[in-house]
C-alpha cells in the first residue's frame, strides 16, 4: 500500500500556499489602512484568500495576480464599510465621515494610475504647512490610533478642540490632494 507523503501537495494547493505567501502581508497592509482596525482588516484578508481559494480553477496564468488579490480586497473592503455604514456602528459624526471617504477611495479608480512618490512629496509639503498642535493631534489619532477622548486627556484639551483640529486636518488634505481625493487616505494613513 502506498504511503503518500503529507508534505507533498497538489500543484493547486502549493500554488495557492505561494500566493499566500506572497500577498498575505500586502493584502493586510492595503485593507489595513482602509478599516484603520487589525482585527477587522484580518478577517477581511482572510475572506479574500478563501474568495481566490474558491476561484482558484478559474485563474488565468496570464492574469496580473497582485491586481485580481488587490481587487477583491478593496471590493471585500467596501462591503465591509458599507456594512458597517448601515449598522451604525461607527461612534460619532467624524468616524462616519472618514468611513465614506474610504468607501469614495474604494470607489476610485485613480489609485491604479497614482505616482505613490509624487504623492508622499506633496503629503510631506502639507504636513510642514499644517500647525504643529493640529498635527500631533493628527498623528495621534492615525498612527496610535488613540480615540478622541483619549487625546484630549492626554493633551488636556476638551474633545470639542480635538475635533476642531482634526477637522481643520482633514480639509487641509482635501483640498490641496483634491486630485487624490479618493486615495490620498490610503497612502497617508500608512
Amino acid at each position: 500500500m502506498h504511503n503518500p507523503d503529507k508534505h507533498s501537495l497538489p500543484s493547486k494547493e502549493k500554488l495557492f500556499n505561494i500566493l499566500y505567501n506572497t500577498y498575505y502581508r500586502r493584502t493586510y497592509y492595503l485593507v489595513r489602512q482602509y478599516l484603520m482596525d487589525d482585527q477587522e482588516a484580518e478577517e477581511v484578508v482572510q475572506d479574500v484568500f478563501v474568495a481566490l481559494w474558491n476561484k482558484r480553477e478559474d485563474l488565468d496564468s496570464g492574469q496580473n495576480l497582485q491586481s485580481y488579490i488587490f481587487t477583491i480586497a478593496k471590493n471585500r473592503c467596501l462591503n465591509f464599510i458599507r456594512k458597517k455604514i448601515n449598522e451604525r456602528k461607527y461612534i460619532d459624526k467624524v468616524s462616519l465621515q472618514e468611513a465614506l471617504l474610504n468607501r469614495d477611495a474604494l470607489l476610485d479608480e485613480s489609485y491604479d494610475r497614482l505616482n505613490t512618490s509624487e504623492l508622499a512629496l506633496k503629503i510631506n509639503r502639507i504636513k510642514n504647512g499644517i500647525p504643529s498642535k493640529s498635527l500631533e493631534i493628527f498623528k495621534m489619532s492615525r498612527n496610535e490610533n488613540m480615540t478622541y477622548d483619549e487625546i484630549s486627556d492626554s493633551l488636556g484639551l476638551s474633545k470639542k478642540a480635538v475635533e476642531y483640529h482634526m477637522s481643520k486636518v482633514l480639509a487641509c488634505f482635501r483640498e490641496k490632494l483634491k486630485e487624490y481625493v479618493g486615495i490620498f487616505v490610503i497612502i497617508f494613513l500608512g
